[in-house]
């Protein structure tokens, strides 16, 4: 995969991930504010998306439309909550995966490289 957006309010979480996950992805952003999260995703290419989804600057119905509005080019979303989100609800091109809070760096670095792996196994699968 080339580029990842974490959008993740507790500042260590994100910066833990992003150290994690370096040898899987060629760019690597990384905000706590939804509405840059928004931007990112309408003027950048990004593959693989984290995301809390509980702000205190946007409702979270709100922000997943949004998310899920600018997915076209998402491979992966990975949402992160503190109650459970109906997946059947989301249309989406993207795979959407959803973590319930507390959530461990472990258990997220884990899911990254899982399908980091999946996706090179397909790929080389297809050759």
């Amino acid at each position: 995969m080339k580029s990842i957006l974490i959008v993740l309010n507790e500042e260590y979480l994100s910066k833990g991930i992003a150290l994690g996950v370096i040898d899987y992805f060629q760019s690597i952003h990384t905000t706590k504010n939804p509405y840059e999260a928004i931007e990112i995703l309408k003027n950048e290419k990004i593959d693989f998306l984290i995301t809390d989804i509980d702000f205190k600057t946007i409702k979270s119905e709100e922000y997943i439309d949004e998310i899920i509005c600018l997915s076209r080019n998402l491979e992966t979303i990975l949402l992160i909550d503190h109650a459970t989100i109906k997946i059947e609800n989301l249309d989406s091109t993207a795979k959407i995966i959803i973590q319930k809070k507390p959530v461990s760096l472990k258990s997220i670095i884990n899911i990254v490289a899982t399908i980091n792996r999946n996706i090179v196994d397909q790929k080389k699968g297809e050759n």
